[in-house]
């Protein structure tokens, strides 16, 4: 699984990418909202886990946005808040999950296996959606060379007056 890990502490990103890399995950960190919208752009994961007090913008701000832009993509807020407000907040906007610091490592399982899941089931309307996009393209394109065709047989008919 490719999780997308955001946080400004450099000792937590270190120690998520080895719990999700000692389990075959791909983690890639980084240390800002605005680092990981701009990776988000470029490319594709399956699971985003954000640190909900930053500098600048917040894991919340990140969740709206992954909420916007990518709503397929589980988004979990971490955080060593110990109060519930900030959870129900997550939540309310669309965060799949909260974690509570210092992480336990079976509570990180459990979410592993819950996304994982998830995609599962996923699965089947992701590849109809996928193919309904090709099959458009693909039409399009189809279209676009009846037409050039049409286009050519006309001038060659023309051509050979």
């Amino acid at each position: 699984m490719r999780v997308l890990i955001v946080d400004d502490n450099l000792d937590t990103l270190g120690l998520f990418a080895a719990m999700l890399g000692a389990r075959a995950h791909v983690p890639r960190c980084v240390t800002s909202v605005a680092a990981a919208r701009e990776v988000l752009e470029r490319a594709a994961f399956d699971l985003v886990l954000t640190d909900l007090a930053m500098p600048g913008e917040n894991g919340l701000a990140l969740v709206r946005h992954v909420v916007a832009t990518r709503p397929e993509l589980p988004i979990v807020v971490v955080s060593g808040c110990a109060e519930y407000g900030p959870a129900r907040a997550a939540a309310s906007l669309g965060a799949l999950d909260y974690l509570q610091k210092p992480i336990v490592m079976e509570d990180l399982e459990r979410l592993l296996s819950r996304v994982h899941c998830r995609r599962q089931l996923q699965m089947p309307r992701l590849a109809r959606a996928a193919a309904a996009e090709l099959s458009a393209v693909a039409t399009t394109r189809l279209v676009q060379f009846a037409g050039a065709l049409t286009a050519f047989a006309a001038a060659a008919r023309h051509g050979s007056r």
